[in-house]
């Protein structure tokens, strides 16, 4: 594929009189100010992008495990909004606000060896009872939110809103053969991409394969960094 345009982190690909790709590679964050890496993507880049994609169909293209709520759900109403034909490609990892964002498409495909993880609304507070409270009410609206837009997928009395609300409380990881059979989604043949998870404490099922593929790239991107030391130091032995 060549890149066109970039709006930050998304990429614009492909683009022609009737289509264009979208990639939707890393952490979802409400703005510039908090993102944390280049590929983090924010609302104000999907609106950009969506102007520049005028009235072509889009294949979007998902790799990211999730992130800020209220961002995804922006993200998610600006696609579910846009008036062409969306075809959604999970090429690794689909997880938290990211399958929520996934559930946009009027077309979903997910590779055998892909996963689409679901799970409640989680975050960090502090404060009284009665503060905490609050934060509980909140906490139970967002997964409503979340749920009424899984069940929107789900096909025909294959499952309740009541067992979805199940497998997000459990934090349920799906492959796409898993999820074919769930969703309004079409399994195809398996690709070898995994999304970046920086820290693999944060999730609590991550499935044994996506672990063991994330430790061995982290071991390597270790002895990469050890590596570089190692010339750096050996320059600055050198030059002094």
């Amino acid at each position: 594929m060549k890149t066109e345009k970039k709006f930050g982190a998304l990429r614009a690909l492909n683009r022609t009189d009737t289509s264009l790709d979208l990639c939707i590679y890393g952490d979802i964050v409400p703005t510039e100010d908090t993102k944390r890496t280049f590929e983090d993507v924010t609302p104000a880049q999907m609106k950009d992008f969506l102007e520049y994609a005028g009235n072509r169909e889009l294949d979007i293209y998902i790799n990211s495990v999730g992130g800020d709520a209220y961002a995804g759900f922006g993200i998610y109403n600006m696609l579910k909004a846009y008036p062409q034909k969306k075809r959604v490609h999970i090429e690794g990892v689909a997880g938290s606000i990211s399958s929520v964002i996934a559930f946009a498409g009027d077309e979903i495909y997910m590779p055998t060896n892909s996963s689409l993880m679901i799970h409640t609304a989680w975050g960090i507070y502090a404060g009284n009872s009665q503060e905490l409270q609050k934060v509980v009410e909140f906490l139970n609206r967002l997964d409503n939110m979340i749920a009424d837009i899984y069940v929107s997928k789900v096909k025909a009395n294959s499952i309740t809103k009541e067992k979805i609300f199940e497998m997000m409380q459990a934090e349920t990881w799906l492959s796409g053969t898993e999820a074919a059979k769930i969703f309004n989604i079409t399994e195809i043949d398996p690709l070898q991409v995994y999304a970046m998870i920086d820290d693999v404490n944060k999730f609590k099922n991550i499935p044994a394969e996506i672990k063991n593929v994330i430790s061995a790239k982290n071991r390597a991107d270790d002895e990469k960094i050890k590596l570089e030391k190692a010339k750096l130091n050996l320059l600055l032995i050198t030059e002094g």
